[in-house]
């Protein structure tokens, strides 16, 4: 069988520890304007891309024959054959077959050793379009023999793949996360630097029991922090803290709750008076001007939270009634949102059947979104999609979606 031995020519621990490393200079080594003049999420999909293990998987299914017929074989090396100079080949005719076995992946890992090995690895040729195995036959062909040797030496591969993907999946796991602190440190290095500190955000004072309707002796104030500009040198500009974007979601998934528990109580009501209700909660909450119907952007939004003249929550309400409507009300939302939001949040209420059948169809509809860059996942509590702004693809929107499962007539017409 010709080739050369796989998994055998570089240590593949090792190699994930000098990744690691790699991952650590590169983004310490990257232009610090614009690490911060970017969009956080495009240079961490940027990173993490660049830096994925990528260990190859087997396209088995699509195995084929690609060359076979008669061959000239070598039996220097063969004891069972007499031969007078075994110091250089000896050749004699026989049957010779070629089997290709497409892969997907990085081809340099086929070299690396894992930590679990044999002392007898595979020997094929890795080419760009496959995994070569070449089969010798010096007697008549047996079909059977031979299919059974094809399959010993593709599963001979397949397991050092496994071993190989018991290390990479845990690093390609644990890559995103390490990118994000590893930018996010630096940024506020940079930021720290150029004395922006001051300029991050205002106090907060936040209850310790968020997700109730009780008015609060102490309500949030919400800071900001400033995002990054691209087409420009860096020039600061506000933006939201996540964590009281996530606040505000928590105290409307709170009022969702409450609206569940209590069919009652929403049965009847409409959708402005189903945010009024929603607006109490907030209002309960925020220190700061929660309000509805307020002008922003392009026109009126259902639910803002404002502090000062900085938008730090945007709110679309929207019963379902069809994919059509949906997606007019994701133009609208995205219309409201204007240089000086990043976070919005779209509020679907359901009274429709098939609760399951109307999300995905929701989600599918802002996936496919032209502004959506990004699905980043969810279930049918929530949904967080990362848009775009209008003509610029570097300033990002966080949008999410949640659904509200409501008791009362259906709203399709």
């Amino acid at each position: 069988m010709r080739g050369g031995q796989l998994f055998a020519n570089g240590d593949l621990y090792h190699a994930l520890e000098a990744t690691r490393k790699g991952v650590v200079d590169d983004v310490a080594e990257y232009d610090p304007d614009q690490l911060l003049a970017q969009a956080e999420g495009d240079v961490i999909q940027y990173f993490v891309e660049k830096w994925r293990s990528n260990a190859p998987v087997l396209r088995r299914q699509e195995m084929y024959v690609d060359n076979h017929g008669e061959a000239r074989i070598d039996i220097s090396q063969q004891w069972n054959y007499n031969v007078s100079d075994r110091s250089r080949p000896a050749y004699t005719t026989g049957t010779g077959v070629e089997v290709v076995v497409p892969f997907d992946g990085d081809p340099k890992l086929f070299t690396m050793r894992p930590s679990r090995f044999t002392l007898a690895p595979p020997v094929a040729k890795v080419e760009a379009n496959g995994v070569r195995l070449t089969f010798e036959l010096l007697q008549r062909p047996d079909p059977a023999a031979l299919k059974a040797q094809i399959d010993r030496r593709v599963d001979e591969i397949a397991q050092y793949l496994a071993w190989t993907h018991e290390q990479t999946d845990p690093f390609d796991e644990a890559l995103p996360g390490l990118v994000t602190n590893l930018i996010q440190e630096r940024k506020q290095r940079l930021l720290d630097a150029n004395g922006l500190v001051a300029e991050l955000g205002i106090p907060v004072r936040r209850r310790d029991d968020p997700g109730t309707f009780a008015l609060p002796v102490k309500r949030q104030v919400v800071p900001i922090t400033r995002p990054p500009r691209v087409d420009t040198p860096f020039v600061a500009e506000p933006a939201f803290v996540t964590e009281d974007f996530e606040a505000a979601l928590r105290i409307i998934r709170g009022a969702r709750n409450s609206f569940e528990r209590s069919p009652s109580m929403t049965s009847t009501l409409d959708e402005e008076n189903i945010r009024n209700l929603i607006l109490v909660a907030l209002n309960g909450h925020f220190e700061g001007a929660a309000g509805g119907e307020l002008f922003n952007g392009n026109g009126k939004t259902d639910i803002l939270i404002r502090e000062a003249d900085r938008n730090v929550f945007i709110g679309e309400c929207k019963f379902w009634t069809g994919v059509k409507a949906f997606g007019e009300a994701i133009d609208q939302l995205l219309g409201y949102v204007v240089w000086r939001d990043a976070k919005a949040v779209l509020l679907l209420f359901i009274r429709a059947k098939g609760v399951t059948e109307i999300v995905n169809k929701a989600v599918t509809t802002l996936a496919d979104h032209p502004r959506c860059k990004r699905n980043n996942g969810g279930n049918l509590e929530r949904h967080d999609f990362t848009f775009h702004a209008t003509g610029d693809p570097s300033r990002e929107i966080e949008l999410v979606l949640l659904p509200f499962v409501l008791p009362g007539p259906s709203n399709r017409s």
